[in-house]
C-alpha cells in the first residue's frame, strides 16, 4: 500500500496519463487488505491440518508400536509346554500363574477307511460306493455308481470311472472327504478319510459288485487295526464264514503271508466225521489268536483278534471281526481274502463290501473327571486351552503337569515402551499448541481447547490406579514412573529393580490387563496401564475423533469457504479493473482535447502578435 500512492500520484502528475499503470496500482491497494485477509484464514485451516495430521500420525506409531505385544491380557504369564501337551491363555481371559495336572488316557485319531487291493482297475467296472454316516442315516452321505458311463444316454460311451484315482478324484470333489490311492506292490488301495474323533466316523459300503470281482473291494485298512466285513446273523446264532482264504500280511505286503487260513479246511472228529473247522466266527477268532483246539498248548500267534456286534446299515444284527497286530506306525498289517472259489463271489455271505472307519476322541482325566473331544484340543478347562501331542504315547496314561511362569522382561521392555512412545506423543502435542505472535511460528493448535483437554487426559495416566486384587490398587507410580516440568514421564530405576525383585506380581498387574476374581466368584476385567495407552491412541486416530473433526472442519468447510472468498475477490478486482480503465479512457480523452484547444490558441496568438508587429 506505501508504495502503490507515490505510483498513483506520479501516474497522476506526468504529462501524459498511464492509465494502465494507474488502474494497477489503484486495484492493489483496494485488493490488499481484502488479500491479507484470506491468506490468514488459509494459513490457520492449513496449520490446522497439518497439526492433527502430526498427532494422529504419532498416535498410530504408538499404537502400532505397543500392539505388537499381542494381547493386553496375554503378557502377565507365559505357558510353559510340557513334552506331551501346550496350552494357551483363552482369548476372553488373562494370563495367570498356572500350575495343574491331568492324565492322557488316549489321542485322538483320524477317522480312514482304505478298499481295494486291485491289481487291475476291473473292466467293466460294477457295483456301487455309498459312504454312510455312522450311526448310519436312511441314505447315504454319498452315492457312486462305478458302472456309470460319461453320456448316460449312450451305453457305448466311455466308462466314467476308469481308474481308483478317478473314484478318488470323484470322492474328494463331490464329499469334501479326503480321498488317495496308494500303491503297495503290485495293488492299488483306496483310502478315504474325514476328521478325527467318534463324531466324525464313517462307513463305506460296496455293492452290486459282478460275480468274481468281490474280492477286490474286501476292506484293507493301513493300520495295526483291520475291521472287516460284517457277517450277517442268519437267525440261528451261527455266523457262516466265506470260502477261500484269509491272509494276514506284514505291511506294505511281502510276497508270503504271516498267517493264512484256509477258510474251507475240514477236521476230522473222533467217530470219523468230518466238518469244516471254521464254523462260526469265533472259530476264526480263536485261530488268528493262536488257539488250535483244547487238547494242544495254546502257543499267541502275536495277532490280536476282537469280534463286535452292531447293526450294518440295514438295520440287521452283524458281527464284526477286527485283527490287530503290535503297535501302531511299527506293526502294520494288511488282512486279504483270497483264492475264492471261481464262478462265484463268495464274500457276499459277509452282507455288502464294507470298512467302517474307528476315529476315537481324545480323552483326558481332570480333577477327576473324563474329559473327551474329538480332536486334541480341550477348551473347557478352567481359563486355558489344552492341546494334546498328536504322538503323546499313551500306554501307560501319562500325567501332565501344565506350569506357567511370569514374564518380567518383557513387561519390563512394555513399560519402557510405553514410557517412549508417550513422551514422544507429548512432544508432539506441546509443539502443536504452542503459542507465538507470529502465526507462522505458532502451532496449529495454540490455544486449542480440544488438544488442551487430551493433555490432561494423558497426565492422569501415570496416577490413574489399576485393581490388582479385590483391595488393592496400583499405578505406574508405583513402578517408579513420574511426570517431568514438561509433562513427560521419566523412570526411577532404582525403584523398578526394587519391585522387580521384591514384588515381582506387581510388574505384571500394572502393565498387563487383568480378569480378576471376586469373593463372591464374579469376574471383573481390568485394563492394565499399555491397553489404556493404547486405548488413548484410539480416541486420537478414531475418523470421529475430535481431533480429526477439527481437521474435517479445517478441510471439508473452512478451505472451501477461503476458496469460495478468493473467487468472489478474483471477479470483484475484474470488475473494478474494467470500472477504472473505463473511468480514466474518458479522462485522458478530455485532458487530450484541452490540450489541442490550448495548442490552438496558442498558434492565433501567435499569428496576432506577428500581425500587430508587422
Amino acid at each position: 500500500m506505501a508504495t502503490t500512492i507515490p505510483n498513483i500520484v506520479n501516474s497522476l502528475t506526468g504529462s501524459t496519463l498511464d492509465i494502465q499503470k494507474l488502474t494497477t496500482d489503484l486495484v492493489a491497494a483496494v485488493r490488499a487488505p481484502q488479500q491479507a485477509a484470506i491468506d490468514t484464514k488459509l494459513t490457520k485451516a492449513e496449520a490446522i491440518i497439518s497439526s492433527v495430521g502430526k498427532i494422529v500420525s504419532s498416535a498410530s506409531t504408538l499404537k502400532s508400536g505397543l500392539a505388537s505385544y499381542g494381547d493386553p491380557k496375554a503378557l502377565a504369564y507365559e505357558p510353559v509346554a510340557d513334552s506331551n501337551a501346550s496350552f494357551t491363555f483363552r482369548p476372553s481371559v488373562s494370563a495367570k500363574s498356572v500350575d495343574q495336572s491331568f492324565q492322557i488316557n488316549q489321542v485322538s485319531s483320524l477317522n480312514k477307511v482304505s478298499m481295494g487291493g486291485l491289481s487291475s482297475f476291473p473292466s467293466p467296472p460294477s457295483g456301487t460306493l455309498k459312504i454312510y454316516a455312522v450311526p448310519a442315516g436312511a441314505n447315504p452321505i454319498a452315492e457312486f455308481n462305478l458302472s456309470e458311463r460319461i453320456d448316460a444316454t449312450d451305453p457305448t460311451s466311455a466308462y466314467r470311472f476308469k481308474s481308483l484315482e478317478g473314484v478318488a478324484a470323484a470322492i474328494k470333489d463331490q464329499t469334501g472327504f479326503d480321498a488317495s490311492v496308494a500303491t503297495i506292490g503290485a495293488d492299488k488301495f483306496l483310502t478315504i478319510s474325514h476328521g478325527t474323533g467318534v463324531v466324525n466316523r464313517f462307513s463305506v459300503v460296496v455293492t452290486g459288485i459282478t460275480d468274481g470281482q468281490g474280492s477286490s473291494w474286501a476292506p484293507k485298512a493301513g493300520g495295526n487295526s483291520i475291521l472287516m466285513n460284517g457277517i450277517a446273523d442268519p437267525g440261528d446264532g451261527n455266523f457262516p464264514v466265506p470260502s477261500g482264504y484269509l491272509n494276514i500280511y506284514s505291511y506294505p505286503a511281502a510276497s508270503a503271508p504271516i498267517a493264512s487260513f484256509n477258510l474251507d479246511e475240514s477236521v476230522t472228529d473222533a467217530f470219523g466225521n468230518s466238518t469244516r473247522k471254521y464254523q462260526t466266527l469265533e472259530d476264526l477268532q480263536k485261530a488268528i489268536k493262536g488257539y488250535t483246539d483244547p487238547l494242544t498248548p495254546w502257543i499267541p500267534s502275536g495277532l490280536g483278534c476282537d469280534i463286535s456286534s452292531g447293526k450294518d446299515i440295514n438295520g440287521v444284527d452283524t458281527k464284526y471281526l477286527t485283527v490287530s497286530k503290535g503297535v501302531e506306525g511299527s506293526d502294520q498289517i494288511s488282512v486279504k481274502f483270497e483264492d475264492l472259489p471261481s464262478g462265484g463271489n463268495t464274500l457276499t455271505s459277509w452282507g455288502p463290501m464294507s470298512g467302517t472307519s474307528s476315529g476315537q476322541d481324545a480323552a483326558i482325566t481332570y480333577n477327576g473327571q473324563l474329559i473327551t473331544s474329538k480332536n486334541n484340543t480341550f477348551s473347557m478347562l478352567d481359563d486355558i486351552i489344552i492341546n494334546i501331542n498328536a504322538n503323546a504315547s499313551t500306554n501307560p496314561p501319562p500325567t501332565v503337569h501344565l506350569t506357567s511362569k511370569a514374564n518380567t522382561d518383557i513387561c519390563k521392555q512394555v513399560l519402557s515402551d510405553i514410557l517412549t512412545a508417550y513422551n514422544q506423543l507429548m512432544q508432539t502435542i506441546n509443539n502443536e499448541i504452542k503459542y507465538d505472535k507470529d502465526i507462522k511460528k505458532s502451532g496449529g493448535l495454540a490455544n486449542n481447547f480440544v488438544a488442551k483437554g487430551f493433555l490432561w487426559q494423558m497426565r492422569d495416566l501415570t496416577t490413574r490406579q489399576v485393581q490388582i486384587s479385590e483391595t488393592k490398587f496400583a499405578s505406574l507410580a508405583d513402578l517408579g514412573v513420574s511426570t517431568n516440568l514438561d509433562g513427560t514421564l521419566g523412570l526411577d530405576q532404582a525403584q523398578l529393580a526394587s519391585v522387580v525383585a521384591n514384588k515381582p506380581g506387581l510388574l505384571e498387574s500394572v502393565i498387563s490387563s487383568n480378569m480378576l476374581t471376586m469373593s463372591d466368584d464374579s469376574r471383573v476385567t481390568v485394563k492394565g496401564s499399555l491397553e489404556r495407552l493404547i486405548d488413548m491412541a484410539d480416541v486420537i486416530t478414531a475418523s470421529t475423533s475430535s481431533f480429526n473433526a477439527l481437521s474435517d472442519q479445517a478441510s471439508k468447510v473452512d478451505k472451501p469457504k477461503i476458496e469460495l472468498d478468493q473467487t468472489k475477490l478474483e471477479d470483484a478486482m475484474t470488475a473494478l479493473t474494467a470500472k477504472y480503465l473505463q473511468q480514466f479512457s474518458a479522462m485522458q480523452t478530455a485532458v487530450q482535447a484541452s490540450q489541442n484547444v490550448q495548442s490552438s490558441l496558442s498558434q492565433s496568438m501567435a499569428s496576432w502578435s506577428s500581425g500587430l508587429k508587422g
